[in-house]
């Protein structure tokens, strides 16, 4: 009995171990997308630092220009449509 307590404890803290490595890899690489919807969520969330972000579909991407917007109000604007 005490072996078979031994290994199922050895067994959960493998599976723990790989768990949290596995999960620190993804993790890391998840945030330094480049390309793709992630990409561009990275880039929004980590780079831009504008005054006005306009967030939205691709309704809001065609139809808000932030050329316009920044004329308008004097800050800067980012479309994230």
């Amino acid at each position: 009995m005490k072996r078979f307590l031994v290994t199922l404890i050895g067994a959960f803290a493998v599976i723990f171990v790989l768990d949290r490595a596995v999960g620190f890899m993804l993790k890391t690489e998840y945030e330094h997308t480049r390309y793709g919807a992630i990409g561009r969520k990275n880039e929004i969330v980590n780079h831009v630092k504008s005054d006005i972000i306009i967030l939205g579909s691709s309704r809001a991407l065609h139809h808000y220009v932030p050329q316009v917007i920044s004329d308008s109000t004097g800050l800067s604007c980012y479309n994230c449509g």
